[in-house]
């Protein structure tokens, strides 16, 4: 009679284990914790914002770093820390929108630009060139 009850429990165990593992393998949901995402901050795991009209400008980056907005868009730059002159690309010549620079700004500054033109504009922080940004200007 222990044996029966022995074989009873170990085909139930199996029977638990393999629910377990099929419950589990089905449900795209639950991620690892090594997740190559899983020590990225926001920040960091930053799309294209698709008509998002505000961004946030540090010294070293923009936040986000390229969004779309429609033709006649005003985009609103506010600076977190700090020092950010916004200009058009290519730098040092700012050609790449004539108008689209700012003046020095510094931490809780802001700067606008109203975007008449369709296409899209690369621009970066005069005083930092390595922190760039794209605003893609959409019919």
């Amino acid at each position: 009679m222990s044996k029966l009850w022995l074989i009873i429990a170990i085909v139930l165990v199996i029977a638990a284990g393999i629910w377990f593992f099929a419950k589990n393998r089905s449900n795209p949901t639950l991620e690892s914790s090594e997740s190559p995402n899983a020590t990225l901050t926001v920040e960091e795991q930053q799309e294209p914002n698709a008509f998002v009209n505000e961004v946030k400008a540090a010294s070293n980056n923009f936040n986000p770093p390229t969004i779309i907005v429609n033709k006649g868009t005003t985009v609103t730059w506010t600076v977190t820390s700090g020092s950010v002159q916004i200009a058009s690309d290519p730098h040092p010549a700012h050609t790449g929108l004539v108008g689209f620079e700012s003046d020095e700004l510094k931490a809780g500054d802001t700067y606008s630009f109203t975007f008449d033109k369709v296409g899209s504009f690369g621009y970066h922080n005069h005083l930092n060139p390595s922190a760039i940004g794209t605003v893609n200007v959409e019919e």
